[in-house]
């Protein structure tokens, strides 16, 4: 048995993971291994790691598009994903000639995130609606803090009457928030668009070398790159 893992994160939101199993047998001639000819042709075998019987890769791509840049879309996640397998089967010593049995499968996945919550809090008449209303000592603490310093005329102080005074910090009253609170109640949503596919070709009369492929008995690599890393096989070349 043979694993491999590899994980790549090209960029913080682009990442790339990679698995793939591999399984082999040690043949062996029949009857005693007594003689040379056939410890050697055990030894031959190790050295090969074995006769391959199956290979299997897993293949995942995720992107978090990067909307929490963008202060206005900072409430709203996409994420992409891409996941492919492909399997190899070689088939039994005295049915060779039928050839073996390949297949893959891809799914297409994005996914959005909406939290509304978040949104809601852009606007500060909208964040008050949906905080609990504050309780009359509080608000009577908080105007008693606002209070300007009397003015000192010794030191030329103005009288805070000649000064502009900010206006109060309204709190929305019982009638708005009955009103406007059921209009918020969708806190959060999230919505995902998914594809899937999957194809088994019999037949397939390749062998599996290096990442599935067979690079030794056809002109280009088979059954080729795209196969291997899940795309569907189309046009006549696989009828």
């Amino acid at each position: 048995n043979r694993d491999y893992n590899l994980q790549w994160d090209f960029t913080k939101n682009l990442k790339f993971n990679f698995t793939a199993s591999n399984f082999g047998v040690i043949d062996e001639p029949y009857g005693r291994i007594d003689d040379k000819v056939e410890r050697d042709s055990i030894w031959s075998n190790i050295r090969k790691l074995g006769r391959n019987k199956t290979y299997n890769h897993t293949i995942n791509i995720s992107y978090k598009v990067p909307l929490d840049k963008i202060p206005l879309l900072d409430w709203v996640n996409v994420r992409a994903q891409y996941n492919s397998t492909y399997n190899w089967s070689v088939a039994s010593l005295n049915t060779d000639s039928l050839g073996n049995i390949i297949g893959n499968t891809h799914g297409r996945q994005v996914t959005a995130d909406f939290q509304f919550t978040k949104l809601y809090n852009k606007w500060k008449y909208l964040k008050k609606i949906n905080s609990p209303a504050r309780k009359k000592k509080d608000k009577e603490k908080g105007k008693g803090k606002d209070k300007p310093p009397k003015p000192d005329p010794k030191k030329g102080g103005k009288d805070p009457k000649d000064e502009k005074k900010p206006k109060p910090d309204r709190d929305p009253s019982v009638i708005e928030r009955i009103l406007i609170r059921p209009l918020m109640l969708l806190q959060r949503a999230r919505v995902t668009y998914q594809e899937n596919y999957t194809t088994s070709i019999p037949g397939f009369m390749g062998q599996h070398k290096y990442l599935g492929q067979d690079f030794s008995q056809f002109s280009s690599p088979a059954p080729g790159w795209e196969f291997v890393t899940g795309i569907m096989p189309t046009g006549r070349a696989w009828i």
